[in-house]
């Protein structure tokens, strides 16, 4: 089964594209400039431009489309790390899958093997857990087909779906591609 892409406008860029239930996704910010952020109590860190991936999970209340949602915009109180990080940047697409199995720290490892680098701030996201960052710079040539084969694979593939988001739907098309078939283990989330 192919994996879904929609393109999103700016107007809808709220998260409102996403359902409202549980689920694990990855949002792309764009650093366009280098910028000095201080990340809340890790500390002040050099971004320099690219694209960074921020791998989370929504399973609270409005799930996907709340938590997604509440990254797409800048928030007035900088409640998680991502918050500093969206104040500088800006959001072009994001992966999602909709559904109960807990993949953020199985999506993470794969972020971190794709990207072959340390992450860009230790820590990062994952104050309550044991992967060592949910953020991570792409590689300048990494395309959206690649990451998409690579989270497949590892959610079950027809639940991955990549929304683009603001002017990205016209610079980087969508994705449609075959997945591995393996489902995905259900279990529980921690919180």
């Amino acid at each position: 089964m192919p994996i879904r892409a929609t393109a999103t406008s700016n107007a809808h860029a709220t998260g409102a594209a996403l359902p409202g239930c549980s689920g694990t996704y990855i949002v792309l910010l764009e650093v366009s400039r280098p910028r000095r952020l201080r990340i809340g109590r890790l500390g002040t860190f050099e971004l320099p431009p690219g694209l960074y991936a921020y791998v989370g999970s929504a399973f609270g209340a409005g799930g996907l489309a709340a938590r997604v949602g509440r990254h797409l915009r800048i928030a007035a109180h900088r409640h998680w790390h991502v918050d500093y990080v969206r104040a500088a940047a800006s959001p072009v697409a994001v992966f999602w899958y909709a559904g109960p199995a807990v993949l953020e720290h199985r999506w993470s490892a794969v972020l971190a093997r794709l990207c072959g680098a340390p992450p860009p701030v230790p820590g990062f996201g994952a104050s309550d857990c044991r992967c060592g960052a949910h953020l991570y710079r792409l590689p300048a040539d990494h395309p959206h087909g690649r990451l998409a084969a690579a989270l497949a694979g590892v959610a079950g593939s027809p639940a991955v779906q990549l929304t683009l988001v603001g002017g990205s739907a016209s610079r980087h098309g969508t994705v449609t591609m075959q997945s591995a078939n393996r489902p995905a283990r259900s279990r529980t989330h921690p919180r």
